[in-house]
């Protein structure tokens, strides 16, 4: 029960009250119970509104269900204080010291509580709504149940701390830190989390969806059943329009000199562009083609991914005993016709304008052809060695399961993968050890920092020059961990912003094939000279020889 002469004391000034409080809180007059060095005083269901206790030491005390309505708190220390129940809505209470206070249930909607310290505090079912704790500490408190709603935590201090089933919604979070903190089954609709330290934090079926994850460290994370992909990932790509909507002057490709001179467009286009960028080249024999790697045209292939390659190395080791690398492995195991993740592309616009015109052993003329053009930030060209090649190459050795839990990705994928065999458990972390444990195979160093936003993207791969077929064809890559078509509108369906090349798209019309093909012969780019080997190089003698009307008879 709350006792009138304490609440008198109170109201007779914050400076008298600390005073008296020094000097007698022990004594019988002023309260008979205690707890450890602190004794507890009941000022329970009081009415506090509108009061002055800037700096009052209100430590142990008892403000339950107490009414603190729009109260002057500046730095009064109240930890240990039981404040439950109580409403402290539109209280100030910036610098306030509230550790291991009582807070559960408390009314605290738009209230100041910037560079308050709270932690170990207990605000479970707490109302922060609208409230601002921009710089405070609450490490270890408990936010479970909490209305966070449009709360401000910017720079705030939440380590370890506990937001289990927090309503979050648009709550700005922005430079926070939430290292191994508890966010499971949390609604972050539309939070602000950009530049929020988050390392080790459990987000397991967390509703991230349009969440601002810019620069959020998530290395180490928990991220079991969350959909990154429909979050604010990327930085806005600020490029002028021009790069990506540019009528070039010829779409129909009936020449050298017509490609040639759609690539100097493109160049001058880019010119003035303010990162670096590359041209790649892909042909396809017909225009109803879509740009998707092998593996991904057939679900029963793409099921079977990692272990195909595992099996296949496992059956003939020796073809892969100078491989170095899980790209290494992948290459050649392409190169044989194994399905792969990998669309080969190439640096030569020449190479590709022959494979638009080729199928196998011979000119297509039953249908027009097609010329892909890749205008790629030097950001999203990666070298054999690169870290990121690492993870996207060894991701692909994953079970298709374990890919989609990677990836966020259960519901898309069908409840099939949700069988006796694959248990929808806290698989998350094992899994990512998994693949961990695969990159240091060949990194032994690797640290676990993966970058979620690389599963995203699309990333061209410049491979060793390990075959002579690459090296005839100045080979690379397109790959991805998420995306399985790979035309641009394609990639910026699942989200806006994720960085992509720009990607022209050309027709080389089915008549003008074989003169096409001609003229390639004259520099050199034939069949022999692109796929090297003692197959082809027969083939061409066969032809040649055939085409000369040779007569062998004797």
């Amino acid at each position: 029960m709350a006792r009138a002469e304490h609440i008198e004391w109170l109201r007779e000034g914050v400076s008298k009250w600390n005073q008296r409080r020094e000097r007698d809180l022990f004594s019988p007059d002023f309260s008979s119970l205690h707890f450890g060095h602190i004794a507890f005083i009941d000022m329970s269901e009081a009415d506090f509104s509108d009061a002055n206790f800037q700096e009052a030491n209100l430590s142990g005390v008892s403000l339950k269900g107490s009414n603190l309505k729009k109260a002057n708190l500046i730095e009064a220390k109240l930890t240990g204080s039981d404040l439950s129940w109580a409403d402290i809505s539109e209280a100030n209470l910036r610098g306030a010291n509230l550790e291991s206070a009582n807070l559960r249930h408390t009314i605290m909607r738009d209230s100041e509580l910037g560079s308050s310290k709270l932690n170990g505090a207990s605000l479970d079912y707490a109302d922060l709504k609208d409230a601002k704790l921009i710089g405070s500490e609450l490490r270890d408190a408990d936010l479970r149940n909490s209305d966070l709603r449009n709360a401000n935590f910017t720079a705030a201090n939440l380590d370890k701390a506990s937001l289990y089933r927090a309503d979050a919604r648009n709550t700005k979070l922005n430079n926070a830190f939430l290292r191994e903190s508890y966010l499971n089954r949390s609604d972050l609709r539309g939070a602000d989390l950009s530049y929020a330290k988050c390392e080790g934090a459990k987000f397991e079926f967390a509703n991230l969806e349009g969440a601002n994850l810019i620069e959020t460290k998530l290395f180490g994370a928990d991220l079991q059943k969350v959909s990154l992909w429909k979050n604010t990932l990327y930085h806005e790509d600020r490029s002028p329009k021009k790069y990506y909507v540019t009528r070039l002057p010829k779409t129909s490709i009936k020449s050298i000199d017509d490609l040639l001179s759609v690539i100097r467009t493109i160049r001058e286009l880019y010119d003035d562009h303010e990162e670096s960028v590359s041209l790649y080249f892909r042909g396809e024999f017909s225009t109803n083609w879509e740009l998707i790697p092998s593996v991904m045209r057939d679900p029963s292939f793409s099921r079977s991914e990692g272990e195909s390659i595992i099996e296949l190395i496992s059956r003939r080791p020796e073809d892969f005993a100078h491989a170095e690398s899980a790209l290494a492995e992948w290459v050649i195991a392409q190169h044989y016709g194994l399905r792969t993740r990998f669309l080969d592309i190439t640096r030569n616009p020449l190479v590709a304008l022959f494979n638009s015109c080729f199928d196998n052993e011979e000119v297509l003329q039953m249908e027009d052809g097609r010329l892909h053009i890749f205008a790629v930030p030097r950001s999203l060209i990666k070298p054999f060695n690169s870290d990121t090649v690492s993870v996207i190459a060894n991701f692909a050795k994953l079970t298709e399961y374990e890919q989609e839990v990677l990836l966020g990705n259960i519901q898309i994928a069908g409840e099939s993968l949700l069988s006796n065999e694959h248990p929808e458990t806290h698989m998350y972390p094992e899994i990512m050890l998994r693949l961990y444990q695969f990159i240091r195979q060949e990194k032994p160093y690797f640290r676990e920092r993966i970058n979620h936003r690389d599963f995203f993207r699309v990333f061209v791969v410049e491979p060793q020059q390990i075959s002579e077929r690459i090296r005839a064809q100045s080979g690379a890559f397109l790959i991805s961990a998420f995306q399985k078509k790979l035309e641009r509108v394609n990639v910026r369906s699942w989200n806006s912003r994720i960085p992509i090349y720009a990607n022209y798209r050309l027709t080389v019309p089915k008549r003008c094939k074989q003169t096409i093909v001609n003229d390639l012969q004259l520099l050199n780019i034939t069949r022999e000279t692109l796929y090297p080997g003692l197959e082809s190089t027969t083939e061409a003698i066969s032809n040649r020889f055939q085409s000369s009307h040779v007569d062998f008879a004797a």
